[in-house]
């Protein structure tokens, strides 16, 4: 049986999977786990049910084979017994693509407290700071604590000083980089550290190899609203995407990273560059401070090496050039100095000042 949404329209395939990683159409996967028991009960059987008991397997085949980022097996960032673990299926998918992408724990923070972190333990009633009210476990007050926070977190963001603000990424095209001397080379995995997969070694730019459809705008455009809500330190994935914005300004950007193998698509060269100039900027900082050096040393090596380029071109074309005429030049007035003596050595002042007037007029024909 065809599924339909609600104005009687077919859904296919694609738009099924595009409406799967909508943030606002996660469930809950201890949610859906709940689902599955029920289900099995109603079915009647002593045997587990294999659906149920591989899951998280067939959840993270699922999100491997629709994530963006390409990488071999054994670098596979999350195991299936972990998959369940997750809040739902698009934060499964955003921990496979950045594992650990803020690799600061708690215990770095000066305000951590490991007793916390104990199972057994309770605040201590006349600790000043305990509040009885916190124990009450009503789903009504945390969602709306929740709420609060996002609110919070979204009004520090629209209201802090400009000066805060990353500003887009200054880096040249894929072609003006590639016209410089700065080749493409794919590299494979997540980009939980951008040292790894984002890199720059000589005159070679590292990038991780990327697979394109038509679930990728979509995929990503979720996965960067989820990190923004969730990340309060770095936004690795924001900060990549608005790095690919930067480099893929026109088709022949794609046709590059197409050829270098990339970018891994069916798409058109067109639909390639829609995909990350329609995903919206981050409205706060990225705080990607390692990304945001290798985009440095890129511009460095790139200004360098126009630099040379321009350089070589002067000394191999221009000045050669430049000496030939300053020679021609310097040969022609001789010349005529030789011819000025010897008229006004042998003639009267009227020929000499009728062949100065010639000579100019012949160098200026010269030139």
């Amino acid at each position: 049986m065809p599924l339909v949404n609600y104005g009687g329209v077919e859904l296919t395939k694609d738009a099924i999977i595009r409406d799967i990683f909508m943030l606002e159409n996660q469930i809950p996967i201890h949610i859906v786990e709940e689902i599955m028991k029920v289900i099995i009960i109603n079915m009647e059987s002593d045997e587990p049910h294999p659906q149920y008991e591989d899951m998280g397997s067939k959840m993270l085949q699922f999100c491997k084979a629709l994530c963006p980022f390409i990488y071999p097996d054994q670098q596979l960032p999350i195991q299936s017994e972990e998959a369940m673990k997750h809040v739902h299926l698009l934060d499964l998918m955003y921990h496979l693509m950045l594992q650990d992408p803020d690799p600061t724990t708690d215990k770095d923070n000066p305000n951590f407290n490991p007793d916390e972190h104990d199972p057994n333990f309770k605040p201590d009633e006349h600790d000043l700071n305990f509040n009885p009210d916190e124990n009450v476990n009503l789903p009504f007050l945390n969602s709306i604590t929740t709420f609060l926070g996002i609110v919070k977190g979204m009004h520090g963001a629209i209201f802090q000083k400009s000066t805060n603000l990353d500003m887009d990424v200054e880096i040249p095209s894929v072609t003006e980089l590639h016209q410089a001397g700065i080749h493409f080379n794919p590299a494979y995995g997540i980009i939980s550290s951008s040292e790894d997969h984002v890199q720059l070694e000589e005159f070679i730019f590292y990038l991780p190899k990327i697979r394109l459809d038509l679930n990728s705008e979509v995929i990503m455009r979720n996965l960067v609203a989820y990190e923004s809500l969730t990340q309060s330190n770095s936004l690795h994935l924001t900060r990549y995407v608005e790095l690919m914005r930067s480099l893929i300004k026109t088709v022949e950007d794609v046709k590059v990273l197409v050829d270098e193998k990339i970018i891994q698509t069916k798409l058109s060269d067109a639909q390639v560059t829609q995909i990350f100039n329609e995903i919206n900027k981050s409205i706060r900082p990225t705080n990607t401070a390692d990304l945001d050096q290798i985009i440095n040393r890129v511009n460095s090596v790139f200004h360098r090496l126009k630099f040379e380029k321009r350089k070589t071109f002067l000394i191999v074309y221009v000045l050669p050039i430049c000496s030939l005429l300053f020679g021609a030049a310097i040969i022609g007035i001789t010349i005529l100095l030789v011819d000025l003596i010897r008229v006004t050595l042998e003639g009267n002042m009227q020929e000499i000042i009728k062949y100065i007037t010639s000579s100019f007029i012949k160098v200026f024909h010269w030139f």
